[in-house]
């Protein structure tokens, strides 16, 4: 054009004002588009290929992700293609581009997620009569959004002495599952290396137990806790339930004398002048009150942690810790996801985490320890045989509470025998991280119905939590992930109810069952792909994706999760405040809970005698671990000092007036008493 002085450029002006038009459509946009970051998308099969009314039809995923304009970690390719767009030299290299994405967005259309503030929805305080701590903070919402960096989560790091956490070293999801998987090993060591030198006649779990409750930080409210507020209702509840009828109640006292029979033989060489609840004065006003409202004896108050407590203490002190509102729950739980973090806590190693752990000098790792020896004891607590049922349903008389309603009457709030699901629901970001989806790094809670979930969103997107990232996301994304596993099957053998271990509404609400840390959830999937259910699919592709699922686990949906698929029309619901708006919901089923292979093998010794329990403390001399031990609260003891049948409140276990109405409890109560061996000695078969 310009050879002959430009003579004849006006024959070629429409050509190269296209061409300058292609120019800046493919590069200059780009690169102005892109400096805050590039921007890449990827187009992943959702579900396979079915008909729906005579149509085939194909979903697809588009994953778009943000990375920084020149990022090493991605590789020489990444980094040279941002330098041929940054010094133009190949601009085919933006027609594969836009090539690329045209093609992406012709296959799933990308939905643009509003940002939009939390409105100031005022919390319920007055609605329910009760403050944010009466509601028993749900646990489980923002496991998601609380281990991705945030403001919310950094400003809560500076509080304590845990320095904030550093940028996050981008770990691909290989390295992230290796870390996982060394984290669960060194937690697993670190449990046998404190039963072994910190644990000898229970020392340091009494010590620490002691510790944390006694110390226990005041929550938002300002509100001090102590052994009352933990012990007091756990108590007070196994008192009305041992004593009251309904459905649960003979295989809800089998469960708990199997439970008393194995840690009273796994904690005989325990020093009683470590159990400091034994002591006078352990107990206050507010517990004896409780006693003396139900007519159980006031000194101790419903006779302390004494004969047939025993359970009580070391199974139910240190899940109460954790189902209770509390600072502990959301320390432990924080603390417990910063070991993913390696800027936090470093190389994987014992004593590093015991530094995440045990920092400012509060011993959480003695709760964990303590929450998985006693998930470890229920584990050896389990119904067997036909009717026990399988998976989780073998602990399933644990999943009710008791209220005393009037003079010897009470309501049970049971779930109903027929709830064949567990459900668990958090707020996640617009794109799952899927590591953070698929594998824990805390303990988790489940719900045996959709109401607990949704009890539970409500409470992180509306009340007071202490954090703030979380509202933010559940206002910001608008963007919920249900997980729903089958609670009577083996493949939920490591769901454990403990429903009864809590008390007020939040336990009649949620019906928890809890999971230990480090399992990976294997969901289910179908010719090799995710099998999950969206709000945003079509009405047809939902209907065939959960017809398929219901004859897969042989079930209905429609009879046993309806509020689940009223979540799913992404309409939110009008029952809580905080999701009444329009949602976008993701579901996915849980084929294997699956616990790291070190944990899982200290779970499956609860298969052996009590001697290999995590509550089988040693003793002083290693000498004594082969003498048969009697202690106070098994064999040996003069039943008829314990236990009279003309008495008419043996031990605090019967109301008054009522002559041991319920003979064949008594006669547990005594068989076991005058000889616990004989109870244990057919109960070991391996299951």
């Amino acid at each position: 054009m310009l050879r002959d002085g430009m003579t004849e450029m006006a024959k070629y002006a429409l050509i190269y004002a296209v061409l300058c038009g292609l120019n800046f459509f493919f590069e200059v946009l780009p690169l102005i588009s892109e400096i805050s970051g590039r921007v890449t998308r990827r187009a992943e099969l959702a579900t396979p290929t079915i008909e729906v009314n005579g149509t085939r039809v194909t979903t697809y995923t588009l994953a778009t992700q943000t990375h920084p304009f020149f990022d090493p970690p991605l590789g020489l390719g990444y980094n040279a293609q941002s330098s041929s767009r940054r010094w133009q030299l190949q601009p085919w290299m933006f027609d594969f581009d836009a090539l690329e994405e045209a093609q992406a967005s012709s296959r799933a259309p990308q939905a643009k997620a509003a940002a939009k503030g939390a409105p100031n929805v005022p919390t319920k305080v007055a609605a329910k009569g009760s403050t944010a701590v009466g509601r028993d903070a749900p646990r489980g919402a923002s496991l998601q959004a609380a281990e991705m960096p945030s403001e919310g989560v950094n400003k809560a790091a500076a509080k304590s002495s845990i320095p904030a956490p550093a940028p996050v070293p981008r770990l691909t999801f290989d390295e992230r599952r290796r870390r996982w998987e060394k984290t669960g090993s060194a937690v697993a060591s670190m449990l046998h290396e404190m039963l072994e030198f910190e644990f000898v006649c229970g020392k340091g779990w009494m010590e620490g137990m002691r510790r944390l409750v006694e110390n226990t930080p005041r929550d938002q409210i300002g509100r001090r806790y102590g052994l009352d507020d933990f012990a007091g209702p756990l108590l007070r509840d196994h008192f009305i339930q041992w004593t009251s009828s309904h459905s649960r109640a003979e295989n809800f006292r089998k469960v708990i004398l199997r439970l008393e029979m194995k840690v009273v033989v796994a904690t005989k060489h325990l020093d009683l002048s470590y159990d400091w609840t034994l002591r006078p004065g352990a107990f206050q006003e507010s517990t004896a009150g409780m006693a003396r409202q139900l007519g159980a004896t006031e000194n101790p108050p419903f006779d302390g942690f004494m004969h047939m407590k025993r359970g009580l203490l070391f199974v139910g002190l240190p899940l109460r810790l954790y189902l209770a509102d509390s600072p502990h729950l959301y320390e432990l739980i924080r603390r417990m996801r910063s070991l993913a973090d390696p800027a936090i806590a470093g190389e994987v190693s014992v004593s590093n985490i015991r530094k995440v752990l045990d920092a400012d000098g509060c011993p959480y790792s003695v709760l964990v320890y303590g929450l998985l020896a006693g998930l470890q004891a229920l584990h050896s607590a389990r119904l067997t045989g036909k009717r026990a049922g399988t998976g989780a349903q073998s602990l399933d008389a644990l999943s009710a509470t008791a209220r005393l309603t009037g003079e010897h009457q009470f309501e049970v709030k049971e779930v109903a025998d027929n709830c064949p699901l567990i459900f668990r629901g958090i707020w996640v970001p617009n794109r799952i991280d899927e590591h953070t989806a698929a594998y824990t790094w805390s303990f988790n809670s489940f719900s045996r119905s959709m109401e607990g979930v949704l009890w539970v969103l409500d409470f992180y997107a509306v009340e007071n939590t202490g954090n703030q990232s979380v509202a933010s996301l559940a206002w910001q994304e608008s963007h919920v992930l249900i997980y729903v596993a089958r609670f009577n099957a083996a493949s939920s053998t490591w769901a454990f109810p403990v429903q009864f271990f809590n008390s007020g509404m939040a336990a009649d609400v949620e019906k928890e069952v809890v999971l230990p840390p480090f399992v990976h959830y294997d969901f289910e999937l179908l010719h090799g792909s995710l099998y999950e259910v969206r709000s945003t699919m079509s009405t047809a592709m939902k209907l065939a994706a959960l017809k398929g699922i219901e004859r897969l686990w042989g079930l209905s949906l429609a009879e046993h999760a309806p509020q689940l698929l009223q979540l799913l029309e992404g309409k939110g619901t009008s029952a809580f405040p905080g999701l009444n708006r329009n949602l976008r919901v993701t579901v996915r089923f849980i084929k294997q809970i699956e616990l790291c292979k070190p944990l899982e093998d200290i779970m499956k010794r609860a298969s052996g005698p009590p001697e290999d329990l995590l509550l089988a403390f040693p003793p002083k001399d290693p000498a004594d671990a082969q003498k048969q031990i009697v202690t106070v609260f098994g064999a040996g003891v003069d039943v008829t000092n314990l236990v009279n049948p003309g008495d008419v409140r043996p031990l605090g276990t019967f109301v008054p007036g009522q002559r041991a109405a319920e003979g064949h409890t008594f006669e547990w109560e005594r068989s076991y008493l005058a000889s616990p061996s004989r109870h244990l000695s057919d109960e070991f078969a391996p299951r």
